[in-house]
């Protein structure tokens, strides 16, 4: 057993005097060392990834098990935190930029998508949804961003080049007829 470990009536007068003095010390000095343990973790960052990835690859199965292990027990409760998550943010994104499709007017939340105006950066390109919901709540820009349903969304701006079918038609060859029954 450690010292760290014993509790303090298993200690001798010397051990007693030492731990005191350690956590005055601590007390006193807390922001010198939050600082050095800092300075000391950025300097050996490498070797920390070093010692961490050699690990992982020796204990690999090991680790991944157990991690299965957790993930099966605590999926709902981890599901429920996400679906709350997502749920905050996009209620944040109705609330900057209106509840209901900017073209139509359709308000019912399941058809509603935000829409990039000016096309996705670069950084969006390959990212999860709840990043580019919260880039959108962050940059809180109308001119970059706006609510649109599926149906314009999809219509206007990938099959009908920009132009919503709610706004007009735009038909550029026959091809554009297809599958919508005239």
């Amino acid at each position: 057993m450690t010292e760290q470990e014993m509790s303090p009536e298993d200690l001798t007068t010397e051990q007693r005097k030492k731990r005191a003095y350690d956590e005055k010390y601590r007390a006193e000095h807390q922001e010198e060392l939050r600082a050095y343990f800092r300075q000391y973790r950025f300097d050996h960052l490498e070797e920390k990834k070093a010692k961490a990835k050699a690990y992982y690859l020796a204990n690999k199965q090991r680790l991944q098990a157990k991690q299965r292990k957790y993930n099966r027990a605590h999926t709902k409760d981890w599901k429920k935190w996400q679906n709350a998550r997502m749920k905050a943010v996009w209620d944040e994104i109705f609330r900057i930029y209106g509840d209901s499709c900017s073209c139509c007017g359709t308000k019912t939340r399941y058809f509603l998508t935000i829409h990039h105006i000016h096309g996705r950066e670069e950084e969006e390109k390959n990212t999860d949804r709840y990043s580019v919901w919260k880039r959108a709540v962050e940059v809180r820009d109308p001119k970059a961003y706006r609510i649109l349903c599926f149906n314009c969304h999809l219509g206007g701006v990938h099959h009908n080049h920009g132009v919503c079918p709610h706004r007009g038609r735009k038909r550029v060859n026959e091809w554009d007829d297809y599958g919508d029954g005239s």
